[in-house]
C-alpha cells in the first residue's frame, strides 16, 4: 500500500531511528539465558514501547548478559547473533532472518560497506583506482570508468574516509 514505508538499511542504521522510535534510547540491563530469541524481541518492544513484528522464519536462542545499554543496544546485538535484520515500515519494526533481507535487497544486512561515488577533475581515473586499489580493504570494489573521470566505490567508513583523503590530495 502506498502508506507502507520501507527503508532497506545497512546495519539497521535508519530502521532504527532514535528520533522516529525514542525508546531505543531507553536504558536496560539484561541476563537472559537461553531464551526464544521471538520472547526476547517481545521483552525488548516492552522495554522500548516499539511495535515489533516478526517474520514465521525468525528464529533462535538468546543468550545475553548485558549491563545499563540501550534497547537499540541491545536489539542490535539480538540481530547480529541470531543473523536477523530489520526493516521500518512506518512505525513497526519487521524482523526477519538475514537470507529473506538479503533475497529482498539484494545485500546482507549486516553488510558494513558504503559506496561513494567521485568524479575526478584533473587526475586520470585509472591512475587514482590503482592508488585506491593499495588501500582497500578485502571486501571492497572500485568500479572505474576512464570516459567520464568516474569513481564508483565499495568499502567500509573508515576505508572510504581514507580514499576520501587520498584522492583530494591527488585531484
Amino acid at each position: 500500500s502506498a502508506a507502507t514505508q520501507r527503508e532497506p538499511t545497512v546495519s539497521g542504521q535508519s530502521a532504527l531511528d532514535e528520533a522516529a522510535f525514542p525508546g531505543l534510547a531507553q536504558p536496560i540491563s539484561l541476563d537472559l539465558r537461553g531464551m526464544d530469541v521471538i520472547e526476547v524481541l517481545k521483552f525488548l518492544a516492552g522495554q522500548g514501547k516499539l511495535n515489533i513484528v516478526t517474520s514465521p522464519d525468525v528464529q533462535g536462542r538468546v543468550t545475553l548478559v548485558l549491563t545499563d545499554v540501550t534497547v537499540r543496544d541491545a536489539l542490535d546485538i539480538v540481530l547480529v547473533s541470531n543473523s536477523l535484520a530489520v526493516e521500518r515500515r512506518g512505525t513497526i519494526l519487521y524482523v526477519m532472518s538475514g537470507q529473506v533481507y538479503e533475497q529482498l535487497y539484494g545485500l546482507r544486512y549486516s553488510d558494513p560497506r558504503q559506496s561513494l561515488t567521485i568524479v575526478l577533475r584533473y587526475a586520470s581515473a585509472n591512475q587514482v583506482g590503482t592508488l585506491l586499489g593499495n588501500i582497500k580493504s578485502p571486501v571492497g570494489r572500485i568500479v572505474i570508468d576512464e570516459p567520464t573521470a568516474t569513481l564508483a566505490i565499495l568499502d567500509t567508513p573508515a576505508v572510504l574516509s581514507q580514499m576520501q583523503m587520498l584522492i583530494a590530495s591527488v585531484d
